[in-house]
């Protein structure tokens, strides 16, 4: 028989820790024999055989199936955690598809366009002609023809940016208008070239940052750029042209009778080509800057009271007046050749 060093309580044959007390058991010892005193107290050593049922500490077992139950438990609630979370997923997913679907209208959606555009249509003689741009030249010739034909190139930006630069042009009746409409922050431009009827008012032309060219009208021109230079030749009418930064040229070949020609600079000079005849008043004057005309228009120019210099006269008998106004910038008036 085999006795706890520790307990003194009996111990099986192949035991290698005592049940009762944890305590290391030497299976390689031989079993001592027992003494007189061990063999008068067998009868308490049976007793506490007798009762061995809930031994205070058992080895550790291997193998799979060794897991505690605890951790097979966390596992198969991870299991059944992460199966309630997909579905529940799987079932919102169809419910906004099935909602997308039934409120989706594709022909809502405005249609990409392509880097470059173009379009005509049927214009009549003294129709009225818009333009609003942001970004980009804008150049505007004239012919016989009752038509319009508008070519715009984008540039700038990547492809998709591009794509999403629209170009809007609707016509009611005699009005015409043609916008460029950006997405929040694009930096895409687009220049625009018109070809339009020759009798045409350009009563409303905004460009931000360009450069504006415009030949051969028959009628009133209305331009206001920021950022660039504006160019008229060949002009039969009043002209209203503003610009922040750039310089300003007007020719004309017939100055309007019935409405006023006004044209600002804040920083760029200004130049006026007349016809050799104009009826009209001429009014200039600049704030940093010379006036020079030529002799034969008869203008009277004098200085400011304290800075800046001013010139003005009356050309033939016409009541419509010629304003020039720059603040930075050099006034050049002159008499056409031809």
């Amino acid at each position: 028989m085999r006795i706890c060093a520790q307990c003194r309580s009996a111990v099986g044959p192949d035991w290698r820790f005592c049940r009762y007390c944890g305590a290391p058991l030497n299976i390689a010892s031989a079993p001592a024999s027992p003494t007189a005193r061990e063999m008068e107290e067998e009868p308490e050593t049976q007793l506490l055989e007798s009762r061995e049922t809930a031994p205070a500490y058992l080895p550790p077992e291997s193998g799979p199936e060794a897991q505690p139950p605890r951790r097979r438990f966390r596992l198969l609630a991870l299991v059944l955690i992460g199966a309630l979370a997909l579905g529940t997923l799987g079932s919102a997913g169809l419910f906004l598809w099935h909602e997308v679907a039934r409120y989706w209208n594709p022909a809502r959606l405005p249609a990409r366009q392509g880097a470059e555009f173009s379009r005509r249509l049927a214009l009549p003689f003294g129709s009225e002609v818009t333009l609003m741009n942001t970004n980009g030249n804008v150049t505007v010739t004239t012919w016989a023809e009752e038509e319009a034909a508008i070519v715009a190139r984008k540039r700038g930006g990547v492809d998709r940016d591009l794509a999403d630069v629209r170009i809007e042009v609707t016509r009611e009746g005699n009005a015409l208008s043609i916008q460029t409409l950006h997405p929040e922050g694009s930096d895409a431009a687009v220049d625009y070239a018109l070809t339009l009827p020759r009798r045409v008012n350009l009563s409303n032309m905004r460009i931000v940052n360009g450069r504006v060219h415009i030949r051969d009208i028959e009628g009133v021109v209305r331009v206001q750029v920021v950022n660039g230079r504006i160019e008229a030749e060949g002009i039969a009418g009043a002209v209203e042209a503003e610009t922040v930064n750039g310089r300003i040229e007007v020719a004309l070949t017939r100055c309007a009778s019935d409405r006023d020609t006004t044209l600002r600079s804040v920083n760029g000079r200004i130049s006026v080509t007349l016809p050799e005849t104009c009826d009209a008043r001429l009014e200039a004057e600049t704030l940093r800057g010379e006036i020079e005309a030529d002799d034969e228009l008869g203008l009277t120019l004098s200085e400011g009271r304290f800075t800046g210099r001013r010139a003005e006269g009356q050309l033939g008998h016409g009541e419509a007046t010629i304003r020039l106004s720059a603040l930075n910038g050099t006034i050049r008036i002159r008499r056409s050749q031809e």
